[in-house]
C-alpha cells in the first residue's frame, strides 16, 4: 500500500483544489491565499490546513514538504 500524497495549494481561492485532492485520497497540508472571503470558506472546509497568507512572502524552507 502506498503512502498518502500530501498537497499544498497556491492561489487557493475557496479550497476547490484541496477538496478535489481529498476525494482523490490526498491530504491537504497548507494553502496560500490573500482574499478574506475565500479564506473563510476554505478555513470552514479545512480547519486543520495551515494558512500561509500571501505567496509573495512564502519561504519554501519553512513550509512542510508536499508531493503536489
Amino acid at each position: 500500500m502506498s503512502a498518502q500524497l500530501m498537497l499544498g495549494s497556491l492561489f487557493d481561492g475557496n479550497g476547490g483544489f484541496p477538496l478535489a485532492g481529498i476525494y482523490a485520497g490526498m491530504k491537504p497540508v497548507w494553502a496560500s491565499e490573500i482574499e478574506p472571503f475565500p479564506i473563510r470558506v476554505a478555513t470552514k472546509r479545512f480547519p486543520a490546513m495551515r494558512r500561509c497568507g500571501d505567496i509573495r512572502f512564502l519561504n519554501g524552507g519553512e513550509l512542510e514538504p508536499v508531493d503536489i
